[in-house]
C-alpha cells in the first residue's frame, strides 16, 4: 500500500517537471549556470555546467538560489528527512524550495545531505574511488604493494557500499596476498534515524594465521549523529563466521563460529580548500562459541583532495585476536599506507 502511495504521488509530482527546463544555480556574487545537477555530499554540490567542458564542483555556502525542475528530485537535509518533488528559488536568499505532492518546504541550501534524481539509470547511481601504494625497504628487500576501493550506490531506501583492501607482499621468504578485506554492506532505512544492516565480509590475515574467513553480518541500529560535517551510526545483532586457518604443523583447520557485532562507523568532512575527510571503520565482536574470544577490526583513513578527482590518503588498519589460530605470529596485525586514489 505505502508503494503505491509513492508511486502515486512520484506520477502527481511528475506533472510538474518540465523535461527540457535546464537546471540553474545563482551565486552569492551574482554570477549564474545552467546545466544538470548531478549530486549534493558532504557540503558541496557537483554541476555539470553547460558553460564548461567538465563537472564543476560548488559549496553550498557560496549558493544563493538552486532550481532543478527537469525531473523529480530525492532531496535529504541533515535532519534525515526525505522529499520527493521538484526545486525552485525560495524568497529567502540561500534557501531552496521544494515542491511536493502535498506541500512546498523550505530548505537552508547548506542543511542539504543529499540530492538524487528518481529515474536516473543505474550507472548514475554509482560512486567510488580507488587508490594504489607501493612501499620498498632496501634493508629488508620487502616490498608491498596496496590497493583498494570503494563504491556506493544509493535508493529510495537502500545506501549500498563495497569496500576492499588488499596487501600484496613480496619477500625473499614470502610473495603473496599477505592481506585482504572484502565487504559489501546494505543500509535499508526504516524510519527516521533507524536503519537495518546486512554485510557480508571475505578477510585473510596471515599475520593472525586467518587463511580465509567469511562471515555474515545481520543487525539494526541508530544515526546518533547527522550533521553538515559529520555522520556517526551504530549497530549489533548477530554474526556467523566461518574461518579456515593452518597451523605450524601443516594442518589446515576449520571453524564456523557465531558472534555478536559492534558496528560503528564515523565520517568526518570538512569542504573547503583542502577537502578533508576522516573515516573510521570499527567492529569489535564477541563470540557466542569460544568462550573469552573477542575481536576488532579497525580501519581509519584520512583523505586530502587535491584536485576534482585526484586524492591522497594515508590508512591505519588495527586487526586484534584475543585467541588467533595457533598458526599465528601474535594476536595483532596494524600497518599504515599511504595512496594516490582517484574518484569517480
Amino acid at each position: 500500500m505505502a508503494a503505491c502511495l509513492v508511486m502515486l504521488s512520484a506520477a502527481a509530482v511528475a506533472q510538474q517537471t518540465d523535461p527540457l527546463a535546464r537546471d540553474e544555480l545563482r551565486f552569492k556574487n551574482g554570477d549564474r549556470l545552467r546545466g544538470e545537477i548531478k549530486s549534493v555530499q558532504m557540503g558541496e554540490l557537483v554541476f555539470s555546467a553547460d558553460e564548461v567542458n567538465d563537472d564543476v564542483t560548488v559549496k553550498l555556502k557560496d549558493i544563493r538560489m538552486l532550481k532543478a525542475k527537469r525531473m523529480i528530485y530525492v532531496v535529504e537535509d541533515i535532519n534525515a528527512r526525505k522529499y520527493y518533488g521538484i526545486l525552485d528559488s525560495s524568497r529567502f536568499p540561500g534557501w531552496v524550495s521544494v515542491y511536493t505532492l502535498t506541500d512546498t518546504v523550505d530548505i537552508f541550501l547548506q542543511d542539504l545531505d543529499n540530492i538524487r534524481v528518481l529515474d536516473e539509470d543505474l550507472w548514475k547511481r554509482i560512486d567510488g574511488s580507488i587508490s594504489l601504494g607501493f612501499s620498498y625497504s632496501r634493508s629488508s628487500q620487502v616490498g608491498r604493494i596496496n590497493g583498494g576501493g570503494e563504491l556506493s550506490y544509493n535508493t529510495r531506501r537502500w545506501i549500498l557500499q563495497m569496500n576492499s583492501d588488499i596487501m600484496y607482499t613480496i619477500d625473499e621468504n614470502y610473495k603473496g596476498i599477505e592481506k585482504a578485506d572484502l565487504s559489501v554492506q546494505g543500509y535499508y532505512e526504516f524510519r527516521r534515524r533507524w536503519f537495518s544492516i546486512g554485510q557480508v565480509q571475505y578477510q585473510r590475515i596471515t599475520e593472525l594465521g586467518v587463511d580465509a574467513r567469511i562471515q555474515g553480518i545481520a543487525g539494526v541500529g541508530p544515526t546518533l549523529v547527522k550533521s553538515r560535517h559529520q555522520d556517526l551510526r551504530t549497530a549489533t545483532g548477530i554474526s556467523v563466521q566461518q574461518e579456515f586457518a593452518t597451523d605450524t604443523l601443516g594442518n589446515r583447520t576449520n571453524t564456523v563460529n557465531s558472534e555478536i557485532p559492534l558496528i560503528l562507523n564515523y565520517v568526518l568532512f570538512r569542504p573547503g580548500h583542502p577537502d578533508l575527510r576522516l573515516q573510521a571503520r570499527n567492529n569489535i565482536f564477541f563470540s557466542l562459541s569460544q568462550k573469552g574470544r573477542w575481536r576488532v577490526d579497525q580501519n581509519i583513513t584520512f583523505a586530502w583532495k587535491i584536485i576534482r578527482h585526484l586524492n591522497t590518503s594515508l590508512q591505519f588498519y588495527l586487526n586484534y585476536d584475543s585467541q588467533p589460530p595457533a598458526g599465528s605470529s601474535g594476536a595483532v596485525d596494524y600497518g599504515v599506507v599511504f595512496s594516490i586514489g582517484y574518484s569517480f
